[in-house]
């Protein structure tokens, strides 16, 4: 648990309410219980000037995405500047802890969108960019992602808001994203903050969860559906009232970027699969497939109120709002990439252009195949688009940096740039010893970006006995491992059972061990852990006898 965060174990709330001093300042506060499941818990702040704030919805819930829904908490409240905590609940609830978080007021204080640190990913796809303020904006270097960041694909975007109140300042911002951050983080034990983006009412867009605003970042924000959606949360509290205009007309510019730059239509519904570890988040069994709005609210696919009721209400004229900014901006494209099969690569995806994972040795070429086509409104692929050249990127850093990926197409030299053909396709193939995650981007106008295929590279790893009379072994690993796993599986009367296992270094790719072993039939193989360069690698069986 960081410093910045407080737990105070409360245990039993009644209908009478509980009070409680923190130990330190706080600006934010969430809730964690037991039972039941659906109470209304209600809190309020005190501040440094002893007066208090209104009483806010503290029990809603919902948003998650990176464990089962175990535990239950509520959406955090920023209360800001705080020294004391009260509580309420309409029944008796069990199990309870507030979590108080503490944050400065942010690394800088940014009152103007023009002269904020923006992105400095610039693509102009659907309906052009918006100004997006980059992560580092409030984050600094205060605030890093835990882990490195997980993609997935991008088949709709959920609405949410942040459940706090509304009347905050444009130079609070910073620090509410910090809390938020910190709450995500340390309280519910993510490894970033939620949300993909984040608007306040000043019609700010803020980069929330780190990996590339222009990435399939999967977020904690829907649960059992993070790995096919992006997630937007409005800073405040609605529902009762909407968000500011320009909040909502922030919102609607967002989408009608995000989504084109996925080749998704900002109309229309899709059909996504329950997650089955976050399926307790929905009203849904697991894997089970449900048909979604292309722009949902959260509530539409999860058990909570989230986005509130005004601005729910709100969403089909939000939806109206994106189409009109696409119908302006003309037809949208599609761009698929995927594998074709061939020696040496196995195929864990579908083989069409929607694949997944190819699986292949290391150094094996593997031939990608891509279309550039327009997109029709159900999300079809429609006329090709020839004589466009697009790019092949391979996905690096936390913060999802694009690095050109040289491939070769036929017949002519390496290069990292394609050009589409009379069918709107293109074709090369690649070749690497280490695992890659490859998208095709067209960064011209309009700016569409494939769904991420992955390539998972499998060292090659080679074991055999030694000549002489010692029981030594030696091999060869061709990616650059620094140790190999010999296991020794002695055969007896039954199975066979594991009685040896050595950890062996190796240099400039090769190995070698000398074995103690007793009479009997021996099977030996030599393996390596997967790790974020390669997949795990085995060595064919050697049997011998002693």
């Amino acid at each position: 648990m960081s410093a910045s965060v407080e737990t105070r174990w409360v245990g039993e709330l009644t209908p009478r309410g509980a009070e409680l001093t923190a130990a330190g300042p706080f600006v934010l506060a969430g809730i964690e219980w037991a039972g039941p499941a659906t109470p209304r818990v209600e809190l309020r702040a005190k501040g440094p000037d002893g007066s208090w704030t209104r009483w806010a919805l503290a029990s809603t819930q919902g948003h998650d995405g990176e464990g089962p829904a175990h535990a239950r908490f509520g959406e955090p409240v920023w209360t800001g500047p705080a020294v004391a905590l009260a509580l309420r609940s309409d029944r008796p609830v069990s199990g309870l802890s507030v979590h108080l978080v503490d944050a400065p007021e942010g690394p800088r204080v940014i009152s103007d969108a023009a002269r904020a640190t923006l992105s400095s990913v610039q693509l102009p796809a659907g309906a052009g960019q918006p100004p997006i303020i980059a992560r580092k904006a409030w984050a600094g270097s205060q605030d890093p992602p835990g882990a490195m960041p997980a993609y997935g694909n991008v088949a709709l975007a959920f609405v949410h808001h942040s459940e706090n109140a509304n009347g905050y300042s444009a130079a609070q911002v910073p620090g509410m994203l910090s809390a938020i951050y910190k709450f995500h983080r340390y309280a519910r034990g993510w490894h970033d903050i939620g949300y993909n983006f984040l608007i306040d009412n000043f019609g700010r867009i803020w980069e929330g969860r780190a990996g590339g605003i222009d990435q399939a970042v999967m977020g904690a924000q829907a649960g059992a559906y993070n790995l096919e959606s992006t997630g937007v949360a409005m800073l405040g509290s609605y529902g009762s009232v909407l968000p500011s205009s320009a909040a909502l007309n922030a919102l609607a510019r967002l989408l009608a970027w995000k989504l084109p730059l996925h080749g998704v239509p900002v109309t229309g519904t899709t059909v996504v699969e329950v997650q089955p570890g976050d399926a307790g988040y929905t009203p849904f069994k697991p894997r089970q497939r449900v048909r979604l709005k292309r722009i949902s609210g959260h509530r539409d696919g999860d058990s909570t109120d989230c986005p509130g009721a005004a601005l729910y209400a709100h969403l089909p004229k939000l939806r109206s709002d994106t189409a009109g900014l696409l119908a302006k901006a003309g037809p949208q494209p599609l761009l698929r990439l995927g594998f074709l099969p061939g020696p040496g690569v196995k195929l864990t995806g579908p083989t069409d252009l929607a694949a997944d994972t190819a699986e292949i040795h290391a150094g094996t070429p593997v031939a990608l195949h891509g279309v550039l086509t327009q997109l029709n409104g159900d999300g079809s692929p429609g006329a090709p688009i020839p004589g466009v050249s697009v790019a092949l990127q391979s996905v690096v850093g936390s913060a999802g940096n694009d690095v050109p990926v040289s491939v070769t197409p036929p017949g002519a030299q390496p290069t990292s740039v394609l050009s589409t053909g009379a069918d709107g396709s293109f074709q090369a193939s690649l070749s690497t010893n280490s695992n890659l995650l490859v998208r095709a981007l067209r960064s011209d106008s309009p700016a569409v970006a494939s769904a991420l295929v992955v390539i998972a590279v499998t060292p090659s790893v080679t074991l055999t006995r030694a000549p002489g009379p010692a029981v030594s072994v030696a091999g060869t690993v061709s990616a650059n491992k620094p140790k190999v796993l010999i296991e020794v599986w002695k055969y007896g009367a039954k199975t066979p059972k594991l009685v040896q296992h050595h950890t062996v270094a190796v240099h400039n790719g090769s190995f070698g061990a000398r074995l103690k072993l007793g009479r009997g039939s021996y099977a030996l193989r030599a393996t390596t852990p997967a790790d974020s360069h390669n997949a795990a690698g085995v060595s064919p069986r050697l049997t011998l006898s002693v």
